[in-house]
């Protein structure tokens, strides 16, 4: 017993995890490393799950009270429990470590446990158990046993097995520059960036074993690897502006073909193939971009900002072209200028699936037009004004005259400002009142 301890007080100090050595039959603490409350340090149904699974296993193991805080267990010689933990395996916010305080009824303030990986709990209890055995043990062989009572999800638990194993077998992945270089070169359209022949299928093959290991057969690990490559070339590619419906066809045929490659090489040239052909749909779908007509940019524009109040200046200078080229050219191809264009364009928008009587419209516009025309009544304003300043002029007693003719003339503003929708215009009409009514008052003055 002094032995384990002694261990014990070792492991302590050079990991900070707490250690304890429990009865395995009364769960009662025989030692501890802790000076905190040892009655509330672990669930009690936790407890005894990991009690009886420890007098039925001889190697250590990890329990888990939830997917962050776990246990390292292992049954001495002397049938002893030996406990390592609590310890946070990942990162905790504040309101869970909280909750685990209150229900450990500890202080929140004062508690600190200690953070290690499930790699590094793991090697902890494989040294204990090689000292008190001296048997050899793998941190991989420390095993989390079940999921029954709050342990890591499965996918977790094989997620930290799979890294320690890789790390052993010193498996190499593609690195994220790779990756990227990748993406790039098919999404800028790069052709050609790729090449294979069987000559150089050594060198080709050696990038197969540098993304992980997908599958235990070598045909197996190279068809995933196409099957990730077609899927990652179909996203660039929709990124390089190629319509994401042939992006996608495009896909669905390199995946038909590759079920049909029976051998490395063929996977291999069809890999080089596909990422080749993907890069020269971006490029070809980037040259027909910087071929749109001046007239199909302008109607993009249109298309964009049905919404949004614009000048036909707006539309040309961020086409970075004349107004009037502009012009000319949208309505020898279109038949019709680009505000007009603009306008209809609004009122489909507008209409929806409503079928649209060209006719009709043109009427109810025309009609609305004349309605809302001020036309007429500034002309009848400018022969009122005409008028009264005759009248003034005159030598012949004009004061009832000058007054019928404020009378019109305020009639008239009166009707533009009904019809006007304008802002400026309705200012205007308010202005004109203003100044009319200090006319009318100095005409009562005038016999």
């Amino acid at each position: 017993m002094d032995k384990l301890i002694f261990y014990l007080e070792c492991c302590h100090r050079l990991t900070a995890i707490p250690m304890r050595v429990l009865n395995a039959a009364s769960g009662i603490t025989l030692y501890t490393s802790s000076s905190g409350n040892e009655s509330e340090w672990i669930d009690a149904e936790l407890l005894a799950y990991t009690a009886k699974k420890a007098m039925a296993t001889p190697k250590p193991f990890l329990v888990f009270e939830s997917d962050v805080v776990g246990f390292g267990v292992l049954r001495d010689v002397s049938d002893s429990l030996v406990v390592a933990g609590p310890v946070l395996l990942r990162a905790a916010d504040s309101s869970f470590l909280r909750r685990y305080a209150q229900k450990h009824k500890l202080s929140f303030e004062n508690m600190n446990l200690t953070s290690k990986s499930l790699a590094e709990l793991s090697s902890l209890m494989a040294l204990l158990y090689t000292a008190r055995t001296g048997e050899m043990l793998n941190e991989s062989e420390v095993y989390a046993g079940d999921t029954g009572h709050g342990q890591l999800a499965d996918s977790e638990v094989k997620l930290d097995e799979y890294t320690m194993k890789s790390s052993d077998e010193e498996i190499v992945r593609m690195s994220y520059a790779n990756e990227r270089n990748y993406f790039r070169n098919i999404r800028e359209g790069i052709v050609d960036a790729w090449t294979y022949n069987q000559e150089g299928a050594g060198s080709v093959s050696a990038q197969a074993t540098n993304v992980g290991k997908m599958a235990s057969a070598p045909i197996k690990q190279f068809e995933y690897m196409l099957c990730t490559g077609i899927a990652l070339a179909a996203r660039a590619a929709i990124e390089g502006g190629l319509e994401p419906a042939k992006s996608y066809a495009y896909s669905d045929l390199y995946l038909q073909r590759l079920e049909k490659c029976k051998t490395v090489d063929k996977m291999l040239a069809l890999h080089v193939e596909m990422r080749n052909e993907y890069a020269r749909q971006v490029k070809k779908a980037k040259e027909r971009r910087s071929k749109v007509s001046y007239v199909e940019k302008a109607k993009n524009f249109i298309g964009t900002h049905l919404n949004k109040p614009y000048e036909l200046t707006d539309i040309a200078s961020e086409l970075k072209v004349s107004k009037v080229y502009l012009s000319k050219k949208f309505n020898a191809e279109v038949g019709m200028s680009v505000m007009r264009y603009a306008r209809k364009k609004r009122i489909e928008t507008l209409l929806g699936d409503v079928q649209l009587d060209e006719t009709r419209l043109a009427q109810e516009v025309a009609y609305y037009a004349d309605k809302a025309s001020i036309e007429e009544e500034l002309v009848r304003l400018k022969s009122h004004t005409d008028q009264f300043r005759a009248a003034l002029g005159s030598a012949e007693p004009s004061g009832r005259r000058l007054d019928f003719i404020v009378q019109e003339m305020n009639r008239e503003i009166n009707t533009i400002g009904s019809k006007a929708a304008n802002a400026a215009i309705q200012k205007a009409v308010l202005s004109g009142k203003a100044e009319l009514e200090k006319i009318r008052e100095q005409v009562q003055n005038i016999e």
